[in-house]
């Protein structure tokens, strides 16, 4: 059995459009070099999926919730960034190789 943690983001948004789709990409290659094998991302498009807003207690987008590990934390706001982001939940990126 793995001790490897699992963290869980979501990325509540108002729509997928081309900005997201930016945004998914970008988190996804910081994620890969920071977590390698330990995280999940899911985007959630609340105008399609309210109760998962509701469920999260997202009031606005674009949020990102880190779901696990426990305690849920919760970032609004310009998701652009990742590096800055992860920086925030304490999770620093390595050197670039």
């Amino acid at each position: 059995m793995s001790n490897q943690t699992t963290y869980v983001f979501l990325m509540f948004v108002a729509d997928r459009e081309v900005e997201v789709r930016t945004w998914f990409s970008a988190w996804t290659t910081a994620l890969d070099r920071c977590l390698p094998g330990q995280y999940r991302l899911e985007v959630v498009d609340v105008l399609r999926e309210p109760e998962r807003a509701e469920d999260d207690k997202v009031f606005a987008t674009p949020m990102l919730v880190r779901s696990r590990p426990a305690p849920p934390v919760r970032i609004l706001g310009d998701l652009s960034r990742p590096e800055q982001v992860l920086a925030l939940l304490g999770l620093d990126m390595p050197p670039a190789s």
